[in-house]
């Protein structure tokens, strides 16, 4: 009778929520015992395909996260229109921190998404944990302009440099800690090509996992996987280093 049920597509599948996967887990164990047998024969008799639907119904997908751009976490080199933040002509640049803006909701539970569009050649768009602020501002004088690059700065991000795309980690403790590596990475083939004409970009916060990662027009960027720090809150930011560099918050 049960056949129907993917049980292992499911059970397997990060795009849905741990809570949410083991409440179904719950649901499957009652619906399997004696005091089950019930709703076995009466409910579900006959009904093909109605156990994937109430796996589907159960299943929780990143909600999406409402935000604007606080005008108190923006650079000097950041102007604000509404929900994009865009950069400022002939502003001199000094420090990352002139061009970056950062969202006004701080997450540090659940399963969340926030999503952006922009058609700019150039910019940087990912999470900062607030933890990481006051380094991320301390900093006097940067050689390069996104919040996170080269293993210098702070947060996760997907950073687009004159039509390029790279993926950026902050710097993280190695072996017994004594050492530091930073977490860039080339992106392979396939997340290329996703990302040729790509103009929505995605990143999501998974706390029961301890993960963030990125997606393309809703789909995942396989080699955008970070490992998340536990305990920590985190907030959307983008970096906009050009005059004609603009990133939407949707």
């Amino acid at each position: 009778m049960f056949s129907d049920y993917p049980s292992n597509v499911f059970f397997c599948d990060d795009r849905y929520s741990l809570e949410s996967i083991c409440e179904l887990k719950t649901f499957l164990l009652v619906l399997h015992s004696p005091s089950g047998a019930a709703i076995r024969s009466q409910t579900l008799r006959g009904r093909p395909g109605i156990l994937s639907l109430i796996a589907k119904f159960v299943l929780q997908t990143p909600s999406k996260v409402e935000d604007s751009f606080h005008q108190a976490l923006t650079g000097r080199n950041v102007v604000l229109r509404g929900c994009s933040a865009g950069g400022r002509v002939d502003a001199e640049f000094v420090s990352r921190q002139d061009v970056v803006s950062a969202g006004r909701r701080s997450l540090h539970e659940g399963f969340h998404r926030w999503t952006v569009r922009s058609y700019s050649d150039s910019f940087a768009f990912g999470v900062i944990a607030d933890a990481s602020w006051h380094d991320f501002i301390a900093e006097t004088t940067s050689w390069d302009w996104p919040f996170v690059s080269d293993s210098y700065g702070q947060g996760f991000a997907l950073v687009k440099r004159r039509g390029c795309f790279s993926l950026c980690g902050k710097k993280i403790c190695a072996g017994n800690g004594d050492t530091t590596v930073g977490q860039d990475r080339a992106l392979s083939v396939s997340s290329k090509a996703l990302l040729a004409s790509a103009c929505e970009f995605s990143v999501v916060l998974d706390f029961s996992r301890k993960a963030v990662y990125f997606e393309v027009e809703g789909v995942r960027l396989a080699d955008s996987f970070f490992r998340l720090e536990a305990g920590e809150t985190y907030r959307v930011i983008v970096s906009v280093h050009e005059p004609k560099s603009s990133v939407r918050l949707l």
